[in-house]
């Protein structure tokens, strides 16, 4: 599916793209994005928001969950995204973290139980990918269990969260 060498250290953001653009592609059932605010990478691309809703049509049970240090941009420059948030309500959350949260400094997106996209560090393009890596991928899911635990609200697209 990507050309791009997985488990490898890459340093271009036009990898980082695609790589990113490979791993919502292999997502099946579940979807979890922890990021600083989604300004990084291309989540408000057409084609990714359009693999998230392929993906949610494909799958009805399938969830996204995104955990945000930030939700402002999501909310004033992701038109697409948002609006994908208002028609699959039932099946995408996203939560903004608290204090805490905020001063973790790496990112990552995880498809399912085996594909995954690990930034190292946030002010930095270096990162590792890849597609069927479930030890990787195991251990990134009880991160983003333990970053839930770090958010102080839920995001909502309706007027007064109703």
């Amino acid at each position: 599916m990507s050309s791009l060498p997985e488990n490898t250290v890459l340093t271009s953001r036009r990898e980082y793209e695609a790589a990113l653009t490979a791993v919502l592609a292999h997502a099946q059932h579940k979807l979890f994005i922890f990021d600083p605010d989604l300004t990084f990478g291309g989540f408000e691309a057409a084609e990714n928001v359009m693999r998230l809703r392929d993906l949610l049509v494909r799958q009805p049970a399938a969830k996204v969950t995104l955990v945000l240090q930030d939700a402002r941009y999501l909310l004033d420059r992701c038109p697409r995204l948002l609006g994908l948030m208002r028609q699959y309500q039932h099946a995408m959350t996203v939560y903004e973290t608290n204090d805490e949260g905020k001063r973790v400094s790496d990112s990552f997106v995880l498809a399912d139980d085996h594909a995954y996209l690990r930034r190292f560090h946030v002010d930095q393009v270096r990162f590792k990918f890849s597609l069927n890596d479930i030890a990787t991928a195991r251990l990134l899911g009880l991160r983003f269990e333990e970053l839930l635990q770090l958010t102080h609200h839920q995001i909502s697209t309706t007027p007064l969260g109703l």
